[in-house]
């Protein structure tokens, strides 16, 4: 069988509250927040998941970490090859992980805990994988003669963000320190150059920041994979970190480099989160690892939900799975006698169900206590589109129509009974849930309207044409 493919859902994501899309969270960026997903990697550390369209509707997946640097089980470690600057060299962000823990295994009494988040960091030569600008390991500084502005771990462990012109006083009393390539925020105010604020390219960016309270701000956002994720300008990196409350931010390795992980919570193993622009993680130079030195603990505390999407029609089946999370973030069993109570729709075998328009709430309690809680939202799109204006199918051949459908910004999960499919002329070929099979040729082409069933201004329309060998265009995937 040929499938088109279908797009009529959005990625995991658990929403507290019921909004088309959400300015106020990013106002400085003029970023529309749709998704986020927030979940606690250990104790003083927090991951957020952002979706949000720039103001051209252009889609970006944002990743950041939020480390409190006020907890005394969490710590900030500059990565290398090896976890050892003595050498200049290049490996992956999650080798630099694993030569941790492997330092932590064997007892080091400098490196231990376990790495909660990372991220790649300073620009660097890619023949040596010297990185550039300021570098200190456990107190080691290699930095050389090469100035650049800096993120530092001070010796009595406070966070600081400096000019290049500072360096010298702080040499000597940093801990551990990589190179800043270029400032954007400086005591709350955007300090790019007027043609850096008016470049409008979009690119992979990696960022790190510090707040007014001593929290310290990871933020990475994918890029050149529209329309998942474009990018931002340098612009709007600077105002995106002053938006989420930094004080001091600076632009790190970008582009193909652009790595973030974490150990996610109720998980056990560190991994890449984001989406490489080459496709694959690259081996980088120098980064900087988050570790929580709390105990492990296989105690349970509470679940994570893993949702399919966060917005669909009434009726329409939404598969949640469930994972149990212990008191440090680490996985958990879940308890025999958990209970689960749904607002608005059934819970069965791993599937939640709308019952009628508006939240869906599913809620698991143990020992009588919440443990965790996640919503969806049953919708009636506003819009529907084909995702092609024309469609060419082989004679007799089923395809199956690629639709979507949108609430807002956001993509709605539907079922074929939501629409209502119509031929202009129906001796082009039959329509089954959302399979067309094509006729044998004796008309060759028709239109095709989709209308969401109860309304009557949700409505996408398209084009079939049928063919044959070179007249077929390929938009679909062989499955015969």
């Amino acid at each position: 069988m040929f499938v088109i493919c279908v797009m009529m859902f959005v990625g995991i994501m658990p929403m507290a509250t019921f909004a088309k899309s959400e300015t106020g969270k990013f106002s400085n960026s003029q970023l529309s927040l749709v998704q986020d997903k927030q979940s606690t990697l250990a104790s003083g550390v927090t991951q957020n998941i952002y979706t949000v369209y720039d103001k051209n509707g252009k889609q970006v997946k944002m990743f950041a970490a939020t480390i409190d640097m006020s907890v005394d089980t969490v710590k900030l470690f500059t990565s290398y090859q090896n976890m050892d600057n003595t050498a200049y060299g290049m490996s992956k962000l999650t080798e630099q992980v694993a030569a941790f823990d492997k330092k932590a295994a064997a007892g080091d009494p400098y490196y231990h805990g376990t790495v909660v988040a990372g991220i790649n960091a300073s620009y660097y030569n890619m023949t040596t994988g010297k990185p550039s600008g300021v570098f200190v390991m456990n107190g080691n500084d290699v930095t050389g003669g090469e100035k650049s502005a800096y993120f530092a771990v001070l010796k009595d462990g406070t966070v600081k963000i400096g000019n290049a012109d500072e360096y010298a006083n702080d040499k000597g009393n940093i801990q551990e320190a990589l190179g800043i390539y270029k400032m954007l925020v400086y005591n709350n105010e955007i300090v790019l150059s007027d043609a850096d604020k008016t470049n409008a390219q979009k690119y992979p960016r990696q960022t790190i920041g510090i707040t007014e309270d001593n929290k310290v701000i990871l933020l990475s956002a994918d890029g050149n994979q529209e329309p998942v994720s474009a990018g931002l300008t340098l612009m709007e990196q600077a105002q995106v970190m002053l938006d989420l409350g930094c004080k001091w931010a600076g632009h790190l390795d970008g582009g193909g480099s652009m790595t973030y992980g974490s150990k996610p919570e109720g998980e056990d193993s560190f991994k890449i989160v984001n989406k490489p622009s080459d496709g694959s993680e690259r081996s980088v130079s120098n980064g900087l690892i988050v570790v929580s030195t709390a105990v492990a603990s296989k105690t349970f505390d509470h679940v994570s939900y893993d949702v399919e999407t966060e917005y669909a029609t009434p009726g329409t089946p939404v598969a949640v799975s469930v994972s149990g999370v212990s008191t440090t973030g680490h996985a958990a069993e879940i308890p025999a006698d958990i209970a689960y109570t749904v607002v608005n729709g059934t819970y069965e075998n791993g599937v939640l169900t709308a019952t009628a328009v508006g939240d869906v709430v599913l809620t698991a309690t143990y020992n009588g206590k919440e443990v965790g809680s996640v919503t969806i939202h049953a919708v009636v799109p506003e819009k529907l589109k084909f995702n092609s204006s024309e469609m060419t199918v082989p004679f007799g051949k089923t395809v199956t129509l690629a639709l979507t459908a949108t609430y807002g910004l956001n993509e709605v999960k539907i079922k074929a009974s939501d629409i209502q499919f119509t031929l202009d002329n129906n001796g082009i070929g039959t329509i089954d849930g959302f399979e067309f099979t094509a006729g044998n040729g004796s008309v060759t082409a028709s239109s095709i309207t989709a209308t969401f069933v109860g309304t009557t201004d949700v409505v996408a329309t398209s084009n079939i044409k049928l063919g044959k060998g070179s007249e077929v265009i390929f938009d679909f995937e062989d499955g015969d």
